[in-house]
């Protein structure tokens, strides 16, 4: 009953600096036991948006039935998707799509629009460079040579390769630097409470006659808000990172150690 008459005492006396240090012992411990579910939300978070592509595009002749070109193309082995852009589209964007495609065109090749779609085979990954050039042979051979401007084959994959382990950094990272602020708040909350802990169960030691009180009275605080997040995590059936687990008893059995150092003199 000592311990816990000196607590509530300790509630009713400095409530927002209670209030802080519960929830920075809850905020550090699902930090630190709930780490999969914050691996989680990160990852919703900051999901990687950039697809890894290689293609090349193509001007087709609209005397040729580039519809059954699509499908051909489609089925081929190596191919992932096809995409077709229409007489309309090139009629707008002419000369923006011939900068995209990269490909030459001879300055007597009037009435593009009119007379072309444009086609973007894209590759599946890890395709080799050889086979590539097979599928862009076969297209060369189904449409015929005279009727078809093929471009340049296009790959980002530095680029997202690049991102991508910008991006998995980030992702090991972020989890990281979570702990380190849960631990550096808890322990600022640990400083604000220390005065008022010991003022508070040294008085109480004094006229009691026990020893390490402060210490006792830290310790069950603390295990009783460590079992409760425990337990609050098994029932919600979040799997619990043991190594986790270990680290955030040693910051805690510090910090309950350095809230009631001072009573060995006592």
């Amino acid at each position: 009953m000592l311990y816990l008459n000196g607590l509530f005492y300790l509630i009713s006396k400095y409530p927002i600096r209670t209030f802080a240090y519960l929830l920075a012992t809850v905020v550090m411990g699902f930090v630190f036991l709930a780490e999969g579910v914050l691996d989680k939300k990160i990852s919703e978070q900051i999901a990687f948006k950039l697809d890894e592509e290689s293609y090349f595009t193509a001007l087709i002749s609209t005397k040729e039935n580039y519809n059954m070109l699509v499908r051909k193309m489609i089925y081929l082995p190596g191919v992932e998707k096809v995409k077709v852009i229409g007489p309309e589209e090139l009629n707008s964007k002419v000369t923006k799509a011939i900068s995209a495609m990269k490909i030459n065109i001879p300055l007597t090749a009037g009435g593009l629009s009119s007379n072309f779609v444009g086609m973007k085979v894209f590759f599946k990954d890890g395709l080799r460079d050889e086979t590539k050039e097979l599928v862009r042979n076969y297209l060369a051979k189904l449409a015929g040579e005279a009727n078809l401007f093929l471009g340049n084959n296009i790959s980002n994959i530095e680029l997202f390769n690049g991102y991508k382990g910008i991006y998995n950094k980030i992702k090991q990272l972020l989890p990281e630097g979570f702990k380190l602020a849960a631990v550096v708040f808890w322990l600022y909350c640990v400083s604000i409470m220390r005065s008022p802990f010991l003022a508070i169960f040294m008085v109480a030691q004094k006229y009691q006659r026990s020893k390490n009180l402060a210490l006792k009275a830290s310790a069950l605080a603390n295990a009783v808000i460590l079992g409760l997040i425990f337990l609050g995590i098994t029932m919600a059936q979040i799997s619990i990172n043991y190594i986790n687990l270990a680290m955030l008893g040693g910051v805690i059995i510090a910090g309950t150690v350095y809230m009631s150092k001072k009573m060995s003199w006592v």
